[in-house]
């Protein structure tokens, strides 16, 4: 089910009704209603919404596969209220007069039109079809429109002069779309200006309806959410053709797009399968928007034509095409053998401008594009077990395929792909794919490159034993998995057809997807390692420390001002940066894990001598970031079914402080906190934003949260530890000849302790030790030189590769001055 943070138009049609019901029943009460309710318990409200024995069976046949049951918090409702009692209760509020005569809150009078102009509409668009409707379903559906006309019409006198024209918006209309009176709940200003209704939880639901109507409605209101989120992908991918947004960004957007229709699906499915299954509905919905606009949809040109092809148009906006040729290949498939497309429909070609094409060859383009792809997702979906990164289009051929029928999620999914190709047609077919292999080569060869320099200077800490080598190994494994194009090797040995990596050419939302799992599993390992080995926090603070001092003049370490900006003060400093060399050394005791206490003035201590004191929080170290990444990184896994929770929407909803403008033809980025604050009346209702969205606005926010993200999940830990290494070994060899004259000639027991140097140069600095005739700052000013000649050979390559691969980067000015290109 859909996570309880976000909100179908199906729902948000629901929960108007509950608070109809709701608001009725507290208000006639509130006023003494003397007449005993006819109800009923509904859904508890701690009940788990987990479906069992023979419902859950028929959900995963239905849906293709599992049933999602970590998207808790979705709204129940205690009690059913009879509708032959909506009258009587708004007959009695009517009649109230003592103290003075109900008033009407704004949206309820606003809910009330809409629920009543939304369901009137259904009638009429069943009948464009031609099908003949159950009387007894038509007259249940007269009947309860008739009860809430009834309601509006006792309640009107206590209406005022509200215009209610203005406390909703609809749907535009659209050529192909005959439903564009179905309400998709976008409130106007008045509509959100309007006093709140004292109604946070309603407690009342209408008795439930199931009629053939009741589902097709259901289905419409799917359909709407689904030309809503499809708009959106489109958009996005465009965004991406035009360069504003990353591909990995646009990737996981799309493909958890797919999910939250899977799940939307999962919502309505009961209500759908009682009367005749998604299919059915499909179907209803083609023929309806080709009648409605005056096509004949059983009408072929060609005795081989499997639609007319006057009507490509409108089977492409219903899906349709989608639906057959999904359908065409599950029928012919045979378990245990992979399909080799036949080229009934010719090749897919993608330097054609679909634009320019006539209706057949526009549909010969997408069956071909469709069959031979779909031959590929077999191969990875039943063949590559061990595949760390699924995307819904290949999982859900795969349960396809072990369903025995076609989900409307996986129609939906397979008409994504084809938007998808008519947008990234020419020069750009191929971008996402090279992309791919840019960053699997640069993980790799930065994940090689530390590897080698550890193993040629011998180097090992207690913290990383060689066990932990297997962790990079398998990743550096990962990237290397696409190289040899192991679908077409695979098809090779059996003597089947196949295109050089038609996969990867084609399916451009994997090849984000793979680059986005690639990416933060390289964050997570590259901060992990970082943490074990310490090296990069402390020469951080050196360096901190000497452009403080201006020993450095004026030369810039871009790397390490890049990983500041990234991960911020407060990762780096304990209670900020430090303003002095006193305090350059208490952080440095603190970020190695001595506690506070150590600095007590000596009047406030105890007598006599106290060894260290250790801090309960231990060592500081850097941290992983990218919240948001690094969570749908868990949800590509094929265990994983890429379900989201009601805590995952939050934390999207919260993370993403940017939004969405455009200027011409450009997609622009901004952050919210560029923005003027809103004034304190408007506060609250902000916040209420950010804890619910639709899906298509949820789905949006996401992209813009991944997006703002990129330069976290790609900077380079690994070279920044050899860089850093490599510094902290040349001011060792600079100052070892003064180090063992003013300390110990053991002053560093083993290789480990390296990121001592940096505290023996603070604690000479901040007079801890004094030795006559020299300065405190001479070991930092000796330092110098060798810092210097890293930072000219090294500093700013991690700089210069995300430039080169487009990565946004945040360099050092403050958050208010922070940009993202």
């Amino acid at each position: 089910m859909l996570p309880g943070a976000l909100e179908s138009t199906y729902e948000r049609y629901k929960h108007d009704t509950a608070v109809l019901s709701s608001w009725l029943v507290q208000t006639a009460k509130r006023y003494g209603y003397p007449t005993p309710l006819e109800v009923t318990s509904g859904a508890p409200k701690a009940k788990s919404a987990r479906l069992k024995g023979k419902a859950r069976k028929q959900m995963n046949k239905t849906a293709g596969g599992r049933v999602n049951t970590a998207t808790s918090g979705k709204r129940r409702y205690e009690y059913i209220l009879a509708i032959k009692d909506f009258v009587p209760l708004a007959e009695f509020i009517a009649t109230v007069n003592r103290p003075k005569p109900v008033s009407i809150p704004p949206r309820i009078t606003t809910t009330l039109s809409r629920v009543i102009r939304v369901r009137k509409s259904f009638s009429t668009m069943l009948e464009k079809e031609g099908s003949a409707v159950d009387v007894d379903s038509d007259v249940k559906h007269s009947y309860f429109v008739g009860i809430l006309e009834k309601v509006r019409d006792v309640l009107k006198p206590l209406f005022g002069a509200l215009d209610l024209s203005e406390m909703y918006e609809t749907v535009p209309d659209t050529s192909v779309n005959p439903f564009s009176e179905l309400e998709v709940y976008e409130p106007s200003e008045a509509f959100l200006n309007a006093p709140d209704v004292d109604i946070t939880t309603p407690d009342y639901v209408p008795e439930p309806e199931d009629t053939m109507e009741d589902a097709y409605f259901a289905f419409c209101a799917l359909f709407q959410d689904v030309l809503s989120l499809r708009s959106r992908i489109s958009r996005l991918w465009n965004g991406y053709k035009s360069g504003s947004i990353h591909l990995a960004a646009v990737s996981v957007a799309a493909n958890t797009t797919i999910n939250l229709v899977r799940q939307m699906e999962e919502d309505i499915a009961p209500l759908i399968n009682k009367h005749g299954g998604f299919l059915r509905f499909i179907h209803l919905y083609f023929a309806a928007t080709c009648i409605t606009l005056g096509k004949d949809y059983k009408k072929t040109e060609r005795p081989s034509d499997d639609i007319n092809l006057d009507t490509y148009d409108i089977a492409d906006h219903c899906m349709f095409s989608a639906w057959q040729c999904l359908d065409a290949f599950r029928r012919a498939h045979a378990p245990g053998h992979f399909q080799a497309y036949n080229g009934q429909f010719g090749e897919y070609d993608q330097s054609l401008d679909s634009a320019q094409l006539s209706n057949r060859m526009k549909y010969q383009q997408d069956k071909a594009a469709l069959l031979e792809i779909l031959g590929d997702i077999t191969v990875v979906a039943l063949v590559f077990k061990a595949n760390p990164c699924e995307d819904e289009f290949t999982r859900g051929v795969r349960l396809m395929l072990e369903a025995g029928e076609v989900p409307f999620w996986v129609a939906f999914a397979a008409q994504i792909f084809l938007d998808t190709l008519r947008c990234l047609q020419g020069s750009n077919a191929l971008r996402p794919f090279e992309e791919m292999k840019v960053w699997n080569s640069t993980i790799a060869d930065s994940i090689n490159t530390v590897m080698a320099f550890h193993r040629e200077a011998k180097l090992r800490v207690k913290n990383w034993p060689p066990s932990n080598d297997a962790i990079l190994k398998q990743l550096i494994g990962v990237c290397d998995f696409w190289v040899d194009d192991p679908i077409g090797a695979l098809k090779q040995r059996r003597s089947m057809p196949f295109k050089p990596f038609l996969f990867l050419h084609r399916h451009a939302m994997f090849c984000g997807l793979w680059i986005h799992y690639v990416r933060t599993t390289f964050h997570e390992s590259g901060t992990i390692f970082t943490m074990a080995w310490g090296t990069t926090l402390y020469t951080g603070h050196l360096y901190h420390a000497m452009r403080r001092e201006a020993l450095l003049e004026a030369a810039r370490w871009d790397d390490m001002e890049l990983l500041l900006a990234l991960q911020g003060a407060n990762a780096f400093f304990v209670g900020g940066p430090p303003r002095d060399v006193e305090r350059d050394f208490k952080n440095y005791c603190l970020c190695m894990g001595y506690s506070a206490a150590n600095w007590v003035p000596p009047s406030r201590q105890k007598k006599g001598q106290r060894p260290p004191l250790a801090s309960t929080a231990g060592p500081r170290s850097l941290k992983t970031q990218a919240d948001v990444s690094m969570r749908f990184m868990q949800l590509l896994g094929t265990e994983q079914g890429g379900g989201m929770t009601t805590e995952d929407v939050k934390l999207i909803l919260a993370a993403s402080q940017w939004t969405e403008t455009r200027e011409g033809d450009q997609i622009v980025m901004e952050k919210e906190s560029s923005t003027p604050k809103p004034s304190a009346s408007s506060k609250r209702k902000d916040e209420l934003k950010k804890e619910e969205a639709t899906p298509a606005e949820f789905v949006l926010k996401l992209a813009l949260a991944l997006q703002a993200e990129v330069a976290e999940v790609s900077f380079d830990y690994f070279s920044m530890h050899i860089t850093c290494w490599s510094m902290l070994e040349s001011i060792r060899k600079a100052l070892d000849g003064k180090l063992r004259e003013l300390f110990a000639p053991d002053y560093l027991e083993d290789a480990s302790q390296l990121p001592f140097v940096v505290g023996y140069i603070f604690m000479a600095a901040a007079r801890k030790e004094v030795w006559p005739g020299v300065d405190p700052l001479d070991l930092m000013r000796m330092a110098v030189p060798p810092v210097m000649r890293v930072i000219e050979r090294r500093g700013h390559s991690i700089r210069d590769k995300l430039e080169k691969v487009g990565i946004a980067h945040v360099m050092e000015g403050g958050d208010d001055d922070d940009e993202t290109c």
